[in-house]
């Protein structure tokens, strides 16, 4: 238990300090320190990403920092380009 503290202690730091999401420090950690087949650290990851964009968004709707409408055009370019 005191290991996996240790590891979101460590990559919230570097992933704060860095301003990056925290996948690209996971992953590997997933992989090789505690012994997870590529699958389940990819799911792992990618469930643990999408805790940390939804408490974003919300943070950053609060303080009206995230447009919402524009949000849904990009996404929706994306889908259909």
């Amino acid at each position: 238990m005191l290991k996996k503290i240790g590891v979101g202690i460590f990559v919230g730091i570097i992933s704060g300090l860095l301003a990056s999401g925290g996948g690209m420090i996971l992953l590997p950690i997933y992989l090789y320190m505690f012994k997870l087949n590529e699958k389940e650290a990819r799911a792992t990851t990618i469930f643990s990403m999408l805790i940390i964009i939804i408490v974003t968004s919300i943070i950053y709707a609060k303080y009206k920092n995230f447009d919402v409408i524009l949000g849904i055009k990009c996404a929706i370019r994306w889908c259909y380009r």
